[in-house]
C-alpha cells in the first residue's frame, strides 16, 4: 500500500513538472492527444480491475485466506504512477492550479503595492 501511495505521489510530481514545462497546456490544447491519454488510462484501470478479479477468483478456488503481500507490494509503485499519469484530470488540475496560483500571486502583488503606496502617502 505504501508503494502505491508513493507511486501516486510520483505521478503527481511528474504531472507538476509537465505543467511547469508547458506540456500540460499543449496536452489540453490537443483534444485527440488528451482523448488518447484518457483512453490509455481507462484501459490501464480496466486491466488492473480484471487482474484483481482474476486473482480473487483464483484465491477463492484455492481457499487461501492470507493475501500474497509480496505480489501486492511488488508492483504498487508502478501501478500508482501509471494510474496517476493515465488520468488526464490530473493534468487539468495542475494546469488550473498553476493559473490560480499566478492569479493569486498577481492579486497579492497588487494588494501589497497598494498598501505600500498608501503607507508612503500618509503624512508622517
Amino acid at each position: 500500500m505504501r508503494r502505491a501511495a508513493a507511486g501516486v505521489a510520483l505521478g503527481q510530481a511528474i504531472w507538476t513538472l509537465a505543467a511547469s514545462a508547458g506540456l500540460v497546456a499543449l496536452l489540453s490544447a490537443s483534444e485527440p492527444v488528451f482523448h488518447a491519454l484518457r483512453l490509455a488510462g481507462a484501459a490501464y484501470l480496466a486491466y488492473l480491475g480484471a487482474r484483481s478479479l482474476g486473482r480473487a477468483c483464483v484465491r477463492r478456488a484455492r481457499a487461501e485466506l492470507t493475501p500474497d503481500t509480496r505480489a501486492a507490494t511488488e508492483h504498487g509503485l508502478r501501478q500508482g504512477v501509471l494510474s496517476n499519469i493515465g488520468n488526464p484530470k490530473m493534468a487539468a488540475r495542475n494546469l488550473i492550479a498553476g493559473r490560480v496560483r499566478r492569479a493569486l500571486d498577481g492579486l497579492t502583488g497588487l494588494v501589497l503595492l497598494a498598501l505600500g503606496l498608501r503607507l508612503a502617502a500618509e503624512p508622517g
